[in-house]
């Protein structure tokens, strides 16, 4: 692969010297354009090929339509490639396909390929199957996403924790917190190891689920196998308590994690303040508030929007209001939620709501 500075000295070169380079030069200079996110170069020397009537490899068209997804450029992408349909599709053209079907959210027209591409015998790999088993967890297409699986271990290529901890991500986020629990335990079944980032997925899953006894015990099992949880994981079981109204667990968690060395952030603030809120508890999710600057921890739109629609809850609206003037000075935006919970208790008229200058 070509330094960045051998590939700025190489443009320098050609645009001061008018030097026209062998075809064969000009493919490798495409590549290493390519290779250095200098996409739209890398494109217009392309073209400037093809219009010279010499036909670019499939190596050197590959290398471009990679750049391409690289810079996150599907326009250019698909531009590309249909001047490209006649031309050999290969094993790489293949991955590069079902990748920018993905990124483009047509997730299904990426697993058709993929279908086709198995027919021929062209397998494109583990990480063409992530990328497709990613896209169906996020449109919550679980038939195809179990197919896929299958097919990848069929394939012999076995999922890494990562495909997996997407998967448990996806179902829990889709509701589907069983079946999600039954793949987390089916992985130390099948000799895997769930690192902490597995386990601060299931035990988030399970603490939405308001399945807090298992969620415990998934927290000491981490333990004990040596993972000791972080931010993330300290967040999620306090959320999951004060869900649930259970504030003194919920303030043990908090407690112990400023304990182990971890600073107060806007994220853990913003869990605490909107947990008290959602229970009628605006006052001392208030008094939590006022602490947060004594700690040099900002507070943000989440955390003004939580407070305003809390004490709009409880019919607390001149609170609310002169906590929704501080989010206005500092140039924030209430939330829709927010607005509204604010005009159902002032039943403003519109003229007044227009000078909230929403």
């Amino acid at each position: 692969m070509a330094t960045n500075s051998a590939v700025k000295a190489a443009k320098s070169f050609l645009n001061t010297t008018g030097f026209s380079p062998e075809p064969t030069l000009l493919e490798q200079y495409v590549k290493c354009l390519s290779e250095d996110g200098l996409v739209e170069e890398a494109v217009d020397v392309y073209n400037a090929l093809k219009e010279t009537g010499i036909s670019p490899s499939v190596v050197t068209s590959n290398a471009v339509l990679l750049g391409c997804l690289k810079a996150r450029k599907l326009h250019l992408f698909w531009e590309l490639h249909k001047g490209m349909m006649e031309s050999e599709v290969d094993l790489e053209r293949i991955r590069c396909l079902i990748q920018a079907l993905c990124d483009g959210g047509e997730v299904s027209e990426g697993y058709e390929l993929l279908k086709q591409g198995l027919k021929q015998g062209l397998d494109p790999g583990h990480d063409v199957y992530a990328k497709l088993i990613s896209g169906f967890c996020k449109i919550g297409n679980y038939a195809c996403m179990s197919e896929i699986l299958h097919t990848m271990i069929a394939w012999n290529h076995f999922p890494n924790l990562y495909t997996y901890n997407e998967v448990i991500k996806g179902l829990c986020k889709n509701k589907k917190h069983v079946e999600a629990f039954c793949i987390f335990k089916s992985l130390k079944e099948k000799g895997y190891a769930p690192d902490r980032v597995v386990y601060t997925t299931m035990i988030h899953g399970l603490c939405e689920k308001g399945w807090l006894g298992s969620a415990r015990k998934l927290w000491f099992e981490m333990i004990k196998k040596g993972m000791q949880p972080n931010e993330l994981t300290y967040n999620v079981m306090i959320h999951g308590h004060l869900k649930r109204g259970e504030f003194v667990l919920a303030g043990e968690f908090y407690s112990e994690m400023l304990r182990k060395g971890y600073k107060e952030t806007t994220v853990s603030c913003n869990t605490v303040i909107s947990g008290f809120c959602s229970h009628g508890k605006s006052d001392e999710a208030f008094e939590f508030f006022k602490k947060m600057s004594e700690t040099g921890v900002a507070p943000d739109a989440i955390t003004y929007n939580a407070l305003i629609q809390g004490f709009c809850k409880e019919n607390k609206v001149e609170k609310g209001m002169k906590v929704y003037k501080e989010l206005k000075a500092l140039g924030l935006k209430p939330s829709v939620v927010t607005y509204a919970a604010l005009v159902r208790n002032l039943k403003m008229s519109d003229s007044v709501e227009t000078s909230l200058n929403f």
